[in-house]
């Protein structure tokens, strides 16, 4: 089911810096309603007009659906010059094959002179973020090879595709009884050869990032330093905004959490600007735009000004092999001894030598004995007794959408507040989660366990307003001493690898073991746990993605998997400790509050539930009163009536469909469900009032359905779960 929506400013993501914005949630669709609206198109405004993205991930962000979404069709815009459909069409089955399936409408705007199109593409199976983009720049090249325009934002999958809205004039082609086209092997020579060159590119971009590099180190400190001036010529424009996450198209960058997909912020003599409000670095037309530092300044200190000195000073300059700040301190320190006016710098610049003259001291490489080895007390320093230990680096890993930021939250929150986490006993300590994604999200869910628990996590759990870059050593460095400057912290959350690497690529095991040396040199002598959020593999679900270095680097690994009994957290690897047993998690539903539209705002925890011996769960179900049972009666119906086979992507998530009782399980929309239910609801409220009641009582029975272990709900659907005899 792909995430669809309607008009261009239809998002349910709040963003930081504008609270106020207005949020909608995402609706769901698959090809069977595409179909249906390229048969029958709706008829509407533009700022009206059904879109969707081709990825199941509902979100909007274009960094974080490159890196997790999973695209189930492509696309195409034939907006300029195009062709008309009959001659489109022969250069599409030319492409594709002649059994090959497609979707192929005019648009809205189009005339019969003028008879501009789209091309939806069903695939035989999903593409990940990076894939759907070489693809899509694949099927574009091979349209422009025969001289026909596309437009080529489209190779996003964040990127919005309209959907059939009739104008004036509406034509319509299609092949629907044919094959769908699985793109990875029909064009695997050009993808081979597209992605050597951007291998090439990516080579030449480390290479332009060493030189810069090398610049930094070897440029030499005036007589009258000013470190906003050094900055400013030790970096450019364009380094400062790719640290910081935005994505390069020429000399445009498009700002992390663009939902427009605009690449509308470009380098004018040496300073930014952007056209886009959402972009942190915007300014009103009175202002010159952004240098270098300023750029800093408000990306990665949310514009203030002495602690970005302090930062540049400290861990983005480099004299030889001092820090700047080092560097004045120590030039001032000797001015003001010896009351030179003028200071020569060179000899603080020079690394230091030794007289080969002197004996060379032995490195500092201590052994210790075995005796005294075992004399030492034998014990577990338990983070979480049984899990893992403190100061121990980790992963939890799993699909999108797997629960992975729900054990993990609920595990600091545990050990932020020093209570049991589910049974299991916690070293309490201060937590500081790095957070690359879902930054809204986490205030909800966070709100979620504090109505759980009731605990006082005050200055005990804090988050980061952007991610980290943990293969550049200064930015790691950055990340330490603000673990530091929270004091007591037991416990550092990466969430999610790949959005806290920095620019570095999770196949390499080069880049891996940069995160790992910086990670080793600044936060293990800390003493701190450290957890790694990843994601899974895109075709070995059972392991975690990318290098396999990955996994032999951690002392403990889990993975989280989703199916019609909960959350399911596994161990996969336990160094030097018994392999715990599995643990099984229903998600608790809470209301939190209501919007300005009367809808409420809901998150969730986790309960633990009983887990048998071979790993399973079996939820303890409470007896339900008659309404409860009336409206769970009322699922069945809707099931036996309206029930449909369970779509790819559940089938996907919840590990297969068939129930305990030997029947093929079906799923139902819940709007079905609700349209029963309510019949069965009686209310004493007077006509006015029966709607808000039905849909109250409506709204109680089904958290508690689902809260007890009765239903799944997912999406738009819902369906029973049955126990076994």
């Amino acid at each position: 089911m792909m995430t669809s929506g309607y008009g261009q400013y239809h998002t349910n993501e709040a963003c930081l810096h504008k609270p106020t914005k207005e949020l909608t949630p995402y609706l769901t669709i698959d090809m069977d309603v595409i179909r249906a609206l390229v048969d029958h198109p709706q008829r509407v405004d533009k700022a009206k007009a059904q879109w969707l993205m081709p990825s199941i991930l509902p979100v909007r962000n274009f960094e974080q659906q490159r890196t997790d979404g999973e695209c189930p069709i492509m696309w195409v815009d034939f907006d300029t010059n195009p062709l008309p459909l009959k001659q489109l069409e022969v250069k599409v089955k030319e492409m594709l094959g002649d059994t090959a399936n497609f979707e192929l409408y005019t648009t809205a705007s189009a005339t019969e002179d003028n008879p501009k199109s789209r091309l939806i593409i069903p695939l035989e199976s999903h593409l990940t973020g990076f894939e759907f983009i070489s693809c899509q720049q694949v099927l574009n090249d091979k349209f422009e090879a025969l001289g026909i325009i596309v437009d080529r934002s489209a190779e996003e999958p964040a990127q919005l595709c309209y959907l059939p809205n009739r104008g004036d004039y509406y034509e319509v082609l299609t092949k629907r009884d044919g094959i769908d086209v699985s793109p990875l092997q029909h064009w695997a020579v050009d993808l081979k050869a597209k992605n050597e060159v951007k291998d090439l590119a990516r080579k030449a971009k480390d290479k332009a990032k060493l030189e810069a590099l090398e610049k930094r180190n070897t440029l030499p400190l005036s007589d009258t330093p000013n470190l906003i001036e050094h900055f400013n010529r030790a970096y450019s424009c364009e380094e400062i905004l790719e640290q910081a996450g935005y994505d390069r198209k020429g000399s445009a960058f498009r700002h992390p959490n663009s939902e427009s997909g605009s690449y509308s912020a470009s380098i004018l003599n040496d300073r930014v600007h952007t056209l886009s409000t959402a972009d942190l670095l915007h300014v009103d037309g009175s202002e010159s735009g952004h240098d270098a530092f300023s750029a800093f300044t408000v990306l990665f200190h949310s514009g203030n000004r002495d602690n970005a000195l302090i930062d540049a000073g400290d861990n983005w300059l480099t004299i030889g092999v001092m820090s700047f700040n080092q560097v004045v301190r120590t030039a001032n320190a000797k001015k003001n001894k010896a009351d030179i006016p003028n200071i020569d710098f060179s000899e603080l610049l020079k690394p230091k030598t030794q007289d080969s003259s002197e004996p060379k001291k032995p490195l500092d490489f201590k052994l210790v004995s075995a005796n005294e080895l075992m004399t030492r007390e034998i014990s577990h320093d338990w983070q979480v007794k049984g899990l893992f230990e403190h100061g121990n680096i980790g992963q939890i890993f799993g699909a999108t959408g797997s629960g992975k930021s729900f054990v993990v939250l609920d595990m600091g929150y545990c050990i932020a507040s020093g209570i049991d986490y589910h049974g299991r006993k916690t070293k309490q300590g201060n937590v500081v989660y790095i957070c690359g994604e879902g930054f809204a999200g986490l205030s909800r869910r966070l709100h979620a366990l504090q109505n759980k628990y009731e605990q006082d996590i005050t200055n005990k759990f804090f988050i980061s307003e952007q991610p980290a870059a943990f293969m550049d050593i200064s930015v790691t460095s950055a990340v330490c001493e603000a673990v530091k400057a929270v004091g007591d912290v037991s416990l550092v959350v990466v969430d999610t690898y790949h959005r806290n690497m920095g620019g570095g690529n999770e196949n390499s095991a080069d880049d891996f073991g940069a995160v790992l040396r910086n990670i080793d040199t600044f936060l293990k002598p800390l003493g701190v746990t450290v957890l790694i959020i990843h994601h899974s593999g895109h075709e070995a679900t059972g392991r975690s993605r990318g290098s396999s270095s990955i996994r032999a680097a951690m002392d403990f690994e889990y993975q989280t998997t989703l199916s019609s009994h909960g959350l399911t957290l596994s161990n996969t690897k336990m160094k030097d400790a018994t392999t715990p047993a599995t643990m099984l998690f229903d998600f608790v539903p809470v209301t939190l509050g209501e919007d300005e539209d009367g809808e409420s705002i809901t998150s969730a925890y986790l309960n633990a539930s009983e887990v048998g011996e071979h790993g399973g769960g079996k939820k303890v179900r409470k007896k339900l009163n008659a309404r409860d049972d009336a409206i769970l009666q009322t699922l069945n119906d809707a099931i036996t009536q309206c029930g449909i086979e369970p779509t790819d992507d559940i089938k996907a998530k919840f590990s297969g469909f068939d129930s305990l009782v030997g029947k093929l399980q079906k799923i139902v929309l819940i709007d079905h469900w609700r349209e029963l239910a309510y019949k069965s609801i009686s209310t004493d409220s007077d006509e006015e009032g029966k709607a808000q009641a039905k849909k109250k009582a409506f709204k109680r029975c089904r958290d508690k359905l689902l809260a007890d272990g009765y239903t799944v709900e997912y999406g738009d659907y819902a369906w029973r779960i049955f126990e076994s005899n």
